[in-house]
């Protein structure tokens, strides 16, 4: 197998350092020296507001900085840009997910440039069932597992909203979960 040299990511291992050490203007040289070049990168993969894509930037900044800043993000396995770019793209994907306004595009495999949506749906038949065993659970259960599985709240968030606890949310989650496989099973 096919050894990196030693130096392969001195670059990420003196910016990491430098933001460790609290130096000025690291945070900001990495956000000028990257940022148009992710604004392109991201804006030929989704379909997004320039103001998305730009906060989806900010947001991969401050991520990596705080991950060094609180030793989370000692070392890297990429280039200082790379781990930004994916942060920006999870967040992306996050957001997209969230709030369904994106529209992923991308290459696959060199082969599609860009996703056309079909009038046929392969994944028809276990949606049908999906949503039939949705109906039988409590409207309770029904917005619990709608938030966190489908607008990807975090089971904090639904602590917080429901006035609860991180464990007792967890084991709602849990129940609600049980009972909707439960009905996927009756369905069959």
């Amino acid at each position: 197998m096919h050894k990196p040299p030693d130096d392969f990511n001195a670059e990420a291992d003196r910016i990491i350092a430098a933001i460790w050490a609290g130096e000025k203007g690291v945070i900001e040289g990495l956000y000028d020296l990257h940022r148009e070049k992710f604004l392109q990168w991201a804006g030929r993969r989704f379909l997004a507001l320039p103001s998305d894509l730009e906060e989806a930037w900010q947001e991969a900044i401050v991520i990596f900085y705080e991950r060094v800043r609180s030793g989370r993000q000692k070392r890297l396995k990429c280039t200082v840009k790379t781990f930004l770019f994916a942060i920006g793209y999870k967040w992306l994907k996050k957001q997209e997910f969230k709030k369904r306004r994106f529209v992923f595009l991308d290459k696959m495999d060199g082969v599609i440039d860009y996703v056309e949506f079909e009038f046929f749906d392969p994944y028809e038949e276990e949606k049908l069932k999906m949503k039939t065993a949705m109906k039988k659970l409590s409207s309770k259960c029904q917005e619990l597992l709608d938030k966190r599985h489908y607008r990807g709240f975090t089971i904090e968030e639904l602590s917080e909203e429901y006035a609860t606890s991180k464990n007792s949310m967890s084991a709602m989650l849990s129940q609600c979960l049980k009972k909707l496989m439960d009905s996927l099973g009756e369905n069959e």
